[in-house]
């Protein structure tokens, strides 16, 4: 089945041949990733790299040698198995140098600009799947990639294509490593810019659940905490919520037990939306400063929920904190995608 590619701007990449020790990875072959033409709008912005003098030839003897791999963004970046490290080969003057990356996310990279990938669809770099072995001895498949060079040690524009909505995760993990019972609460806060360009206002946008709810709220205090006022109802059976700057009046909406799998941002004309799991959360805080027009819009899925106003510091005292006995561990994670 074809995947979409979303192009998510260019980085600054470097390449710094040493004599080091390598990385564990092996590369098994090319992937058979199809090559679906690439979404024509970058989804961030491009990096400047840092000027430097351009070298023609290749600077090394042929061989094969270890080099570090650094870039601008935190998107691309050689596997932790690897500590920043790649493999240099040069062969009748040619440089190729191999990266594995951190997942399978990445299914293409192209040697310029976001702005000149979608025009360039041949010259996309094809992934290789490479398997790495981690500290522990535990190893994962990966993508790498084998990304021609004129030159080592000078910047490089490097484009990144991925698949469409499934680019941004992150897992915590806890684990008790005392010996008294841990008490512990925890939430993820990401906010998104709004609009998403300068072609829209905040009225634009909705709050989109995916069935029918009538969510009820903790009544919140201005500084954030659980007041003491009754809880309420956000709405009743209802599908979305526009957005405005007036629905932050009071500060968050703290919303219990949803049925929902996930809550979007969506930017009613176009379609496109962010998309937050809210699944296995029981709480999701919706946030906002009153501030017109509307800046930002957080979507918080969260474990535990605020403390409470003048409430217990205490962790055992407070309300909903989860708690690990002496060895266990526990983890969850954070999934996020931006539909377009």
């Amino acid at each position: 089945m074809k995947q979409n590619r979303v192009i998510s701007g260019a980085v600054a990449a470097l390449v710094l041949a040493a004599l080091l020790a390598g990385c564990g990875s092996t590369a098994t072959g090319a992937s058979s990733a199809d090559s679906t033409p690439a979404a024509t709008e970058a989804a961030g912005s491009e990096a400047t790299a840092p000027t430097a003098e351009p070298q023609t030839e290749a600077a090394l003897p042929d061989g094969v040698y270890t080099a570090e791999f650094e870039t601008d963004s935190s998107m691309v970046h050689a596997n932790e198995a690897c500590d920043g490290k790649g493999t240099l080969t040069v062969a009748d003057g040619k440089m190729t140098f191999h990266v594995s990356l951190a997942s399978k996310k990445i299914v293409n990279l192209y040697l310029g600009t976001a702005e000149d990938a979608p025009s360039h669809e041949s010259d996309w770099l094809q992934p290789t799947t490479d398997t790495v072995t981690y500290s522990d001895g535990t190893s994962d498949e990966v993508y790498g990639y084998d990304i021609p060079l004129d030159a080592v040690d000078t910047d490089f524009q490097l484009a990144i294509l991925g698949t469409k909505g499934t680019w941004y995760d992150h897992t915590v993990s806890v684990r008790n490593t005392g010996r008294e019972t841990l008490r512990f609460g925890l939430g993820f806060h990401p906010g998104f810019t709004l609009p998403f360009d300068d072609k829209h206002t905040d009225a634009d946008y909705d709050i989109l659940f995916d069935t029918v709810e009538s969510p009820l709220c903790l009544n919140t205090a201005p500084n954030g905490l659980i007041g003491a006022a009754p809880d309420y109802y956000l709405g009743r059976n209802i599908t979305r919520i526009p957005l405005s700057a007036e629905l932050f009046a009071r500060d968050s909406h703290c919303m219990v037990n949803l049925k929902s799998q996930s809550l979007c941002v969506l930017e009613r004309d176009t379609g496109r939306r962010i998309r937050v799991n809210i699944a296995d959360f029981p709480y999701t805080l919706i946030w906002s400063t009153p501030q017109k027009p509307m800046r930002f819009i957080c979507v918080e899925p969260w474990h535990s929920i605020p403390g409470e106003d003048d409430g217990p510091i205490e962790w055992e005292q407070k309300p909903c904190a989860a708690s690990l006995e002496a060895g266990e561990s526990w983890q969850t994670t954070l999934d996020m995608a931006f539909e377009r």
